[in-house]
């Protein structure tokens, strides 16, 4: 045990008492006095003003920070649709980008993210609520899902968003009821009116010639692998296998006709009626993938969201599967300002801004490129140019640094903000000394 000396026993340091009892030891195996080794630490100045009680704040560029996402960047053109499979089956794992690399996917994908949560409502309300065997008055219980309506719903979404190039709706096993036809002799319904495996795929089938994309939709039950077996499935399952408390309440107040040929209502049976589905916060975005499934061969960021019903006896609800949407992670805008270290931002801390005259503001728009910022001059500068612009363009600063690392002539130190001043201004003895005769020999009239 590490032995404290009496002076840091009656230190009034309180960093000291609370190392004084810790110890380690180093490469060589013997232990370390942490108490003796914080007292014997130096500081050293980072700045010319710096003193032991001021820090300055940390760089606003890292150039680990800006390898980094090169590499990213890198990874990122490098697999395309026609070399994959050989990335699938030499080495997985450059398939999927850093979680980081996807920042702001939350937010600026929110709306292709709620395309997903109202099919997961509308499953969610319509296996809580409709009973097909219900009779009230006139009206008669729906009846159950149809395939070829989750079949349309799923497609839609696909169609109804060029930036959401596939969607599916995963049904749990045994939790999708066929809804038999009138005529029940189908042979399709004779032996069950419950399906193992339900999951309806839509997906876009891009053509970058003349954009005219195509549209396909295939039930994911008969591909080789199961969708119950995927992880992000499982991790959502085993989520939501038994609480349900954090699930938003929404309540409806159904009124219907009393009658066919009347314009009275009244209160349906069972007033008011109410389900239980998540939010979006309930939902998750997974790491940036590379989809190279034959069908989407693309760099996505998906979306999983579950939905529920009520079970078998109709006691309480449960878990009933997922719906999944994939964006295509090109239109995600990076951000390279700077930021806190608390920030999950793979992109964050890279750009050239000169950040003692300027600060750096995000472009929107540009999509998953290099560069979307701009460089605007801190308050007491001003842009040195004369041009129709007051800011530096942040493919400007990109393209003139990399000349600057690679030895090439560059005009990188040039593109700053200057002290701003005023205009000189030049005094005219002549126009003076005319104002002052004028005042002396003017003289107004007395009334």
């Amino acid at each position: 045990m590490a032995v404290i000396s009496p002076e840091l026993e009656m230190s009034a340091s309180p960093k000291l008492r609370l190392v004084a009892n810790r110890k380690r030891r180093d490469v060589d195996g013997n232990e370390v006095d942490l108490a003796l080794s914080f007292k014997q630490q130096k500081f050293v100045k980072r700045y010319s003003d710096e003193t032991p009680h001021i820090r300055h704040k940390r760089e606003s560029y890292e150039p680990g920070a800006w390898s980094r996402m090169q590499l990213i960047r890198q990874q990122f053109y490098n697999i395309k649709a026609d070399n994959c499979l050989t990335y699938l089956q030499t080495d997985s794992t450059q398939l999927y980008l850093p979680g980081d690399a996807a920042y702001g996917v939350h937010a600026q994908f929110e709306p292709q993210g709620r395309t997903a949560l109202r099919l997961s409502h509308f499953l969610s309300n319509f296996m809580q609520n409709v009973d097909e065997y219900e009779q009230f008055g006139n009206l008669k219980g729906d009846r159950r899902l149809n395939e070829t309506h989750i079949f349309g719903e799923v497609l839609a979404m696909v169609m109804g968003d060029f930036k959401i190039i596939s969607a599916g709706a995963y049904f749990d096993q045994y939790k999708f009821r066929i809804a038999p036809n009138v005529n029940t002799t189908d042979p399709r319904y004779s032996a069950t009116l419950t399906r193992e495996y339900f999951g309806p795929f839509a997906y876009r089938i891009q053509n970058p010639g003349d954009g005219l994309d195509a549209y396909r939709a295939i039930d994911s039950a008969g591909l080789t692998t199961k969708y119950d077996d995927e992880l992000w499935f499982r991790r959502m399952k085993q989520r939501w296998a038994t609480n349900f408390h954090s699930l938003k309440k929404f309540i409806d107040k159904p009124m219907i006709r009393s009658s066919p040929n009347s314009t009275s209502s009244i209160r349906f049976e069972h007033y008011p009626i109410s389900y239980r589905a998540p939010s979006y916060e309930d939902g998750e975005w997974l790491r940036p993938e590379f989809k190279c499934d034959g069908r989407v061969n693309d760099w996505v960021a998906t979306y999983v969201v579950p939905f529920f019903g009520l079970n078998s006896v109709k006691t309480q609800i449960e878990f009933k599967g997922v719906v999944t949407v994939d964006v295509k992670l090109k239109e995600l805008d990076i951000s390279q300002c700077p930021a806190d270290f608390y920030v999950a931002n793979a992109f964050k801390n890279t750009a050239k801004c000169d950040f003692a005259s300027q600060y750096c503001v995000p472009l929107p728009g540009k999509g998953f490129e290099q560069g979307a910022y701009k460089c605007e001059c801190r308050q007491g500068y001003e842009y040195p140019f004369q041009d129709l612009s007051w800011f530096f363009h942040g493919q400007t600063m990109e393209e003139e640094y990399s000349k600057k690392v690679q030895g090439n002539p560059n005009r990188y130190d040039t593109l700053k903000c200057r002290i701003a001043g005023a205009s000189g201004l030049t005094v005219s003895w002549v126009l003076l000394l005319v104002a002052l005769a004028t005042r002396l020999l003017w003289k107004p009239s007395v009334l």
